[in-house]
């Protein structure tokens, strides 16, 4: 059986859509799974070292031009250790899983 690419996309909008709020491929949640911040449909995060890659693939320069406030920091957390990155990102957060109204998208 071949895999019917709208199934495939039900399937994830179905799945991201318990963890962020709102849009499912760009949405961001905060530490409730230990995980520091995770983002989009396949909830790439700072823990697990799935976030820091792409991050560093979209490149420093485009980080900041599209998140002016915190692209920098944001860069920086996934360009250091995981423990300093989560450090980072925790400290974005009112508590430990929710991310502060000026932080999220």
């Amino acid at each position: 059986m071949e895999l019917n690419s709208n199934w495939l996309r039900t399937s994830l909008e179905i799945t991201g859509g318990f963890e962020p709020d709102g849009n499912p491929w760009a949405g961001v949640s905060g530490d409730f799974d230990a995980e520091g911040i995770s983002c989009g449909i396949l909830q790439w995060n700072i823990g697990q070292e799935s976030l820091q890659p792409l991050v560093k693939a979209v490149g420093k320069d485009e980080v900041i031009r599209l998140v002016p406030v915190y692209g920098k920091a944001f860069f920086d957390a996934c360009s250091s250790s995981i423990a300093q990155g989560l450090a980072t990102v925790r400290s974005w957060q009112s508590n430990k899983s929710m991310l502060r109204s000026d932080i999220k998208p």
